[in-house]
């Protein structure tokens, strides 16, 4: 179990400026924006961040006069690109108070603002001075929420009966709630490409079916004149596909181009997904060869005499 004095994901944000003496960065002048958060020492383990250099929060970090500080990944790169920010000094709130800390491990980014935006820069201070906000507990479990949450309770209740556990939130409740939006957005879309798709099929199979229908007596004139009834039934199969290939073709084509229009709708997954292009493919293509063998089978079958008649 952890603490934090904000939700992940969607819990206010408190920015600050941060720079360090001894980076090249700072020396320029520029002073990069970084969320902060004041954290528990096992924080960390019940958000599963990984700690890639450094060491945790021990106890002392929670007392000693110098501020302890671990910072994302993405904080060290900014300042201290291919060394090792570990033990170096950092300037928090640069600009607006000037607080000097000392970094003590690095851990990997997260998309602490959404997983719709890019991982965010963290400095985690070893400081649980809550002034205003509520202290947020994170905790780690199997279990559904409610049994945690009384859990909870219990145990908070034995140390202050006055102490209120309230939100009790699963990450990926968290997690909806910061893309409701968007896949509601998401949502909309596909159920529209869905129902485009399944006309589409639905017009390709009428339009095949009514073309080769309607070769019904030059099918009978070939057969009547000896044409071999596989050749003929390769050449529908194959006039009627012509058509569907080009328009599968132009249709990639077209679809890749406008592909960087969802990008913004899509997490960990390409614009241009292999997968879904071949499966519409198929689709569409066992569609039109279906619309091309049922009727042709049955032109074949036509007594060439008939057939004749109807000419």
């Amino acid at each position: 179990m952890g603490a934090v004095n904000s939700k992940p994901i969607v819990g206010w944000d408190p920015g600050m400026g941060f720079g360090a003496p001894d980076s090249v960065r700072s020396a320029n002048g520029e002073v990069p924006w970084a969320s902060w958060r004041f954290v528990s020492s096992g924080y960390f383990n019940a958000m599963g961040i990984r700690l890639l250099k450094g060491r945790p929060f021990i106890d002392s970090d929670f007392h000693d006069k110098t501020h302890r500080v671990i910072i994302s990944d993405s904080v060290a790169n900014d300042l201290w690109p291919n060394q090792d920010p570990i033990g170096r000094p950092i300037v928090l709130w640069k600009g607006q108070g000037n607080r000097m800390a000392q970094v003590v491990g690095v851990v990997a980014s997260i998309r602490d603002h959404g997983l719709d935006v890019d991982p965010t820069r963290i400095v985690y201070i070893a400081n649980l001075g809550q002034w205003n906000s509520p202290v947020q507990l994170v905790v780690n479990g199997a279990s559904s929420a409610a049994p945690i949450a009384s859990l909870l309770r219990s145990i908070l209740a034995g140390i202050d009966p006055k102490i209120p556990v309230s939100e009790v939130q699963t990450m990926n409740e968290l997690v909806g709630q910061s893309l409701g939006s968007v896949q509601l957005n998401t949502a909309l879309l596909s159920g529209f490409a869905l129902t485009a798709l399944v006309l589409s099929m639905t017009g390709i199979y009428g339009v095949l079916t009514y073309s080769v229908s309607r070769r019904t007596a030059e099918i009978g004139i070939r057969v009547t004149l000896g044409a071999d009834r596989n050749t003929i039934f390769r050449l529908i199969l194959l006039q009627g596909m012509q058509p569907i290939i080009a328009g599968v073709v132009i249709g990639i084509a077209a679809s890749l181009a406008l592909t960087q229009f969802l990008t913004g709708l899509l997490f960990e997954v390409k614009p241009a997904d292999g997968i879904s292009y071949v499966t519409v493919t198929l689709l569409i293509g066992a569609t039109a060869l279906l619309a091309c063998l049922l009727p042709a089978r049955r032109a074949l079958r036509v007594d060439p005499v008939t057939a004749l008649r109807e000419a």
